[in-house]
C-alpha cells in the first residue's frame, strides 16, 4: 500500500462525526442558547416571568430594543 494510501485510511480513522460546517452550526447553536439562557435568567432576577424574560431575550438578541434594562 502506497503511503498515500495510508495516510487516507488514517485520516478516516480520526474523522469526526460531524463534518466542519454542522459542527460550526451546533456550537453557534450551543453558544446562542447558553447566552438566551443567561440573559433570561438575569431579566428573572430583575422581576420578569420566565415567558416574558425569554421573549425579552430573544428580542434584544434580534436587536430591536432600544434601550437597555441593564
Amino acid at each position: 500500500m502506497s503511503s498515500r494510501g495510508i495516510r487516507a485510511n488514517v485520516r478516516r480513522l480520526f474523522r469526526l462525526p460531524l463534518d466542519r460546517r454542522e459542527r460550526v452550526e451546533a456550537d453557534a447553536d450551543e453558544e446562542l442558547d447558553s447566552f438566551l439562557e443567561a440573559r433570561t435568567d438575569d431579566l428573572i432576577a430583575l422581576g420578569m416571568t420566565r415567558d416574558a424574560a425569554r421573549t425579552e431575550a430573544l428580542r434584544r438578541l434580534s436587536g430591536d430594543s432600544l434601550a437597555d434594562v441593564r
